[in-house]
C-alpha cells in the first residue's frame, strides 16, 4: 500500500495527477526506506533538510509508548465509529 501511495505522491508532486491533500495523510508513518525519501522529496525545496527532519521525527515519535489512557480513548471512540456505520447500515443486531 505504501508504495501505492508513493508512486501517487509523484505523479501529484509533478502536476500529472490531482489528489484531495487527505489523500497523503499516512505517507510518511509507512516503513519507508532512504530511498523512498528521496524519491518523495525530489524537486521540493529543502529536500535534503526535511528529509532529515523527516527521519529524526519518526524515529522519535517510535519511541514513545502513548499512555494506556490514550489507548483506551482511541479504542473506545473506534468502537463507537464501528457501531455507528453498523446502525448506519441496518445492522442493528449486531451493532448492539
Amino acid at each position: 500500500m505504501i508504495r501505492n501511495i508513493v508512486k501517487e505522491w509523484v505523479l501529484f508532486r509533478d502536476a500529472k495527477k490531482n489528489y484531495d491533500m487527505n489523500h497523503f495523510d499516512y505517507l510518511f508513518e509507512g516503513d519507508l526506506t532512504e530511498h523512498d525519501y528521496d524519491f518523495i522529496l525530489e524537486k521540493m525545496n529543502l529536500s535534503d533538510r526535511t528529509k532529515s527532519r523527516l527521519i529524526e521525527v519518526k524515529s522519535f515519535s517510535e519511541k514513545i509508548t502513548p499512555p494506556d489512557e490514550i489507548i483506551e480513548e482511541e479504542i473506545f471512540f473506534d468502537i463507537k465509529e464501528k457501531i455507528k456505520i453498523l446502525r448506519e447500515n441496518d445492522f442493528i443486531e449486531l451493532a448492539n
